[in-house]
């Protein structure tokens, strides 16, 4: 009984693995302060989004405008993300950057947790706009008056049971009209490009799979 206490000791400590784990933070960086565009609140007002004659200080930028601070924009094309799909100056300012400063962002990009629409214009293209939770907080009044803009609750999907938001039907403000979806066709196409910038990790459908493959070329 003696040796089988032993050897069954011997196995125990054999098993142990010591393990220290090492947490590799993100360098230390200035947040960007917070400021709400009076362009921003035009176009909850009106679902239009206002041209601004210096491209610099626009209250919208791209998709793309945020992935050239990353690392990432060196790998990836600038013609094929929709040109609707926007954020403003303050969902794509996380961090202030200093004079040269690039591929610093890669560590600071904002999640993708608010989206206002614009589809109730008639003869004008969908727009589709990333807010920031500020924005969000400060603009809630007028989007629940607006008569243009729908904001939509969105979250990418990164568990296979977890439900999907990219239909952007969940916890409209205000609530979506009847025909919306009908009135909506490109929504699928739009929502393919948000999901990849956001980070799902799973499709809703085979056809959506297709889709982002020939997005990517792939």
């Amino acid at each position: 009984q003696e040796v089988t206490v032993q050897e069954e000791q011997e196995r125990e400590v054999a098993n142990e693995v010591e393990r220290q784990p090492e947490v590799q933070r993100p360098s230390r960086a200035t947040p960007h302060t917070h400021e709400l565009h009076p362009g921003v609140l035009k176009f909850i007002e009106t679902g239009i989004v206002p041209l601004s004659r210096v491209a610099s200080k626009s209250p919208f930028k791209s998709l793309m405008d945020i992935l050239s601070q990353t690392s990432f924009h060196k790998s990836i094309e600038q013609g094929p993300w929709a040109a609707n799909i926007i954020t403003t100056a303050d969902f794509a300012r996380t961090i202030t950057l200093r004079p040269g400063q690039t591929d610093a962002t890669d560590n600071y990009l904002r999640p993708v947790t608010w989206i206002a629409s614009s589809i109730r214009i008639p003869d004008t293209s969908p727009v589709l706009c990333l807010l920031s939770p500020f924005e969000v907080n400060e603009l809630l009044p007028h989007i629940q008056r607006s008569k243009f803009v729908n904001l939509h609750m969105y979250t990418p999907k990164a568990q296979r049971q977890s439900p999907t938001f990219e239909d952007l039907t969940y916890a409209s403000i205000p609530p979506l009209p009847g025909n919306w979806v009908d009135s909506f066709p490109s929504r699928d196409c739009l929502m393919d490009q948000v999901n990849l910038y956001a980070g799902q990790l799973f499709f809703k459908s085979h056809m959506a799979y297709q889709r982002t493959c020939g997005f990517l070329g792939i």
